[in-house]
């Protein structure tokens, strides 16, 4: 469902029959304190719950090939003939002749059915587990490593690397194993030749890595150089191979990739975006290069659901672009203070989460730029987005030893004690797991098992078919009825 920030009186939803006046606007109910984003939202969450796998029936059935002809016959799924098209029936008659006011009266009482839209089966939904799954953590463990971590790489595979001091990469493999017991063992070591970064003025601007881990045996992408360039280290460790790139004049300053690992995207410290198609042999050809931003670019995100991407940076724009070999720029958000991260969000409202560190603020705005929610938070320590059992997106950064974990759009707040007292100073998602880097070069790895069934609301989702009482308008009406408990 999309919202579109338009006048009321932009709106012709129809005649109302009995006061005969123009419907140009939506009554919302109490619940949802008269914002037309909180309804969407509550609707969107509702329609993922415990029965939104059978959602593709009440489609073929409302709207689709089971609505008409000898499909709709053989699932019970007839109608009076009035309710099929009244207008076309009405207007092959007299106006003012009785059996034109019969009609008329017997499709007021009767209503109409929708336009069938589609001709075949309704395809089912594809079933996916949470990219990020995080709901009541159960399982803690921890894995130490003798040396200075100085980043964590992670990918959705189920390992992650560190980067350690002297440019030390170490590769760590996770094992789920049965009944939810995980093990974390090093898979190897590789000495790297990678270079200092060189940003020791801005605390903003860090140095940017990628861990490329689709293609065999894998390599790490990092930049940060003062000269612009783009090192890429082989991670076999038989064969060290190094690359050096030199496609940009200024530092790279933030990095990204898809799911697939198919485009990379760059951002530079004067303001370039840059988009990479990805090949075999670490091979890099540039595609798109976009000069929007007028300040440093802070942070890149990528979403491969609504395939999108966003920039952000010092100058406190936010760019969104399509997710494309031709990438496009679709919306530019002035935030209006510099922004030190952003994040693209799909569920339950597709928008973008912007934090400014400057003014200790987090923003949500919605993907038309309309801005939903402002909270003040101070000393957000890194930050990531997860999705619950629902897959409903929520923000979650540390703070001091605990986690805090903020339902999106709206920012309802809930903090996570971690039984370990050490402060935390980064957060990853690896496959379904939350990895935290504490200050004492410890990882602890958070993991929440999935819920086979998810029943916490006690509601299913039924449909009622009510057309309208304009003929010319039809719609179909949500409701939830309670389980009866067996």
């Amino acid at each position: 469902m999309c919202i579109r920030d338009r006048k009321k009186e932009n709106h012709k939803f129809g005649l109302r029959t009995d006061r005969n006046e123009m419907v140009d606007n939506v009554i919302l109910p109490s619940w949802a304190k008269h914002n037309p984003y909180i309804y969407v939202a509550r609707l969107r969450e509702l329609l993922e719950e415990d029965q939104h796998e059978k959602l593709e029936q009440w489609i073929d059935l409302i709207f689709g090939y089971l609505q008409r002809g000898p499909n709709a016959k053989k699932a019970f799924n007839l109608f009076p003939p009035i309710t099929y098209d009244p207008a076309k029936i009405l207007s092959r008659l007299k106006p003012n002749d009785s059996l034109c006011n019969a009609y008329r009266l017997q499709a007021y009482h009767w209503g109409q059915t929708p336009q069938q839209l589609i001709q075949r089966k309704h395809r089912a939904r594809t079933s996916r587990v949470p990219k990020v799954f995080w709901e009541n953590p159960k399982t803690v463990s921890a894995w130490s490593s003798h040396q200075k971590v100085n980043a964590m790489l992670s990918n959705e595979f189920g390992t992650f690397s560190l980067l350690l001091a002297n440019d030390i990469l170490q590769t760590v493999v996770i094992d789920l194993g049965h009944a939810n017991v995980i093990t974390m063992t090093s898979a190897r070591q590789v000495n790297s030749t990678l270079k200092t970064p060189f940003n020791p003025l801005d605390p903003l601007l860090s140095s940017p890595i990628l861990l490329l881990v689709n293609k065999k045996p894998g390599y790490i992408a990092r930049g940060g150089y003062w000269d612009g360039s783009i090192q890429l280290l082989s991670l076999d460790a038989q064969k060290r191979t190094s690359i050096i790139l030199m496609y940009h004049c200024s530092t790279i300053t933030a990095m990204a990739k898809d799911k697939y690992e198919r485009l990379a995207i760059v951002g530079t410290k004067h303001g370039e975006c840059a988009v990479y198609g990805l090949h075999e042999g670490m091979f890099w050809k540039p595609e798109s290069l976009f000069t929007d931003h007028e300040g440093p670019i802070t942070s890149l995100h990528v979403s491969d659901g609504m395939q999108l991407f966003l920039t952000s940076g010092l100058d406190g724009v936010v760019n969104v672009y399509e997710l494309d070999c031709k990438p496009k720029l679709l919306r530019a958000i002035r935030h209006g203070i510099p922004v030190t991260e952003a994040f693209l969000t799909q569920s339950p409202l597709p928008g973008l989460v912007v934090l400014s560190e400057s003014v200790s603020k987090i923003a949500v705005y919605g993907i038309n730029g309309k801005l939903l929610t402002e909270v003040t938070e101070e000393n957000i320590i890194s930050s990531l987005i997860v999705e619950n059992a629902r897959f409903m997106e929520h923000i979650v950064y540390a703070k001091g030893e605990n986690l805090i974990v903020r339902k999106l759009p709206f920012l309802e707040f809930k903090i996570i004690k971690m039984q370990k007292k050490e402060k935390i100073v980064q957060i990853a998602g690896c496959g379904k797991c939350l990895l935290l880097l504490h200050n004492d070069n410890t990882i602890s790895l958070v993991y929440c098992p999935v819920p086979t069934h998810n029943n916490s609301m006690g509601l299913s989702l039924i449909h009622i078919s009510e057309p309208t009482r304009p003929l010319y308008i039809s719609y179909a009406v949500f409701c939830l009825k309670k389980k009866k408990k067996k």
